[in-house]
């Protein structure tokens, strides 16, 4: 069975990097803030840079082990490295950067796997044009192909979609998730951005200065953070310390509120959680957690309405609410011109931890 296993420390100037995780999932995901040492994992995986202590583990092949000495060099790691800025040869046309880690460029089989790649990233009518008259897009699909050609055992991806608008990014998301669906190895994928993470990974480790604070399952990571900062990182913008002061009933004293929770908990004191989008206007769904809140501040977006919201009393400025919630564009009218909304939490959306 395929599996990736990466146990490293290493100081850098500002904070220590050190992380330990093992998945067998094809693709593991290095999800957190810009800073937190994603990139320089990544740079360890490929051997750019070595730890000072640790491990690191593919299909059972050592790559670097400080107990024995092992540090293999990059070249011997077969990882194909795809930078954030793409690192393409500006003298070389997009079908000979994508050949360029072929040993014999000119045999059959490896003419058919360059024409492949170009025909799976739409690349065909761009194949003899040279990087400087490629839009990003077209940059990135170049680089990707590059990186495949070399049949890596391990594929990283340094934020590939960080430079590119949301249109063109969803695009190249299904194109990426296409080519490798035929890709055999690893691939570890750097992100910041929790919805590329929950679409492409099926393995999350979430890093913050350098720490491993939370690894696991996507689904587990993103429906059950196990600690505050990490609801954070995944975008769970309504957090609270609570406390459990009867039979599924929490206290959540900075709101001034209790509230109904469905799950049979033992951890009297934690935090309490709800996503923006899982709060319902009151008719919307039946809860024993309705409230009536001052509206503080309204931010429309295209197609939903974001609210802020305090549970009890008048804001003292637009920063002075307590909670967001998300409103689809189309249930707006029920809000114009309100002071006040009344709101509900289901019961089974709230986090509690």
């Amino acid at each position: 069975m395929m599996s990736i296993s990466v146990n490293v420390k290493k100081k850098l100037e500002t904070f220590e990097l050190e992380v330990h995780f093992s998945s067998h999932e094809k693709i593991v995901g290095l999800l957190g803030a810009s800073g937190a040492g994603k990139s320089m994992l990544l740079k360890t995986i490929a051997g750019i840079f070595e730890p000072e202590s640790g491990k690191i583990i593919v299909d059972d092949v050592v790559y670097f082990d400080s107990s024995t000495g092992v540090s293999l060099p990059p070249r011997h790691r077969k990882a194909g490295v795809v930078f954030q800025h793409y690192a393409l040869f500006p003298h070389m046309t997009v079908a000979e950067n994508i050949s360029f880690s072929l040993e014999n460029k000119n045999s059959e089989e490896n003419i058919d796997k360059v024409n492949r790649l170009i025909r799976e990233f739409h690349l065909e009518t761009l194949k003899d044009l040279k990087p400087s008259k490629l839009s990003g897009g077209q940059q990135q699909r170049v680089a990707l192909a590059r990186a495949l050609a070399m049949e890596p055992k391990v594929l990283l991806l340094d934020e590939p979609f960080s430079a590119l608008d949301i249109h063109l990014k969803s695009q190249l998301i299904k194109d990426m998730k296409n080519a490798l669906s035929d890709y055999s190895g690893h691939v570890v994928y750097v992100t910041h951005n929790m919805e590329e993470a929950f679409q492409l990974c099926g393995h999350v480790v979430v890093l913050d200065k350098g720490q491993m604070i939370a690894s696991g399952i996507k689904e587990e990571i993103f429906l059950k953070p196990c600690n505050m900062q990490t609801a954070r990182i995944i975008g769970m913008k309504n957090l609270a310390h609570a406390k459990l002061i009867g039979p599924n009933l929490l206290i959540v004293p900075s709101w001034g509120i209790m509230l109904q929770y469905s799950e049979d908990v033992i951890a009297t004191e934690g935090f309490v959680g709800i996503h923006a989008h899982h709060i319902k206007l009151h008719h919307k769904c039946p809860s024993e957690n309705v409230f009536e809140c001052t509206l503080v501040d309204l931010v429309v977006n295209p197609n939903y309405h974001t609210l802020y919201l305090k549970f009890s009393g008048e804001p003292d400025n637009i920063d002075d609410y307590h909670i967001q919630m998300d409103v689809p564009a189309e249930d707006a009218w029920e809000i114009e011109n309100k002071k006040t909304v009344k709101i509900c939490i289901p019961e089974e959306y709230i986090y509690y931890s």
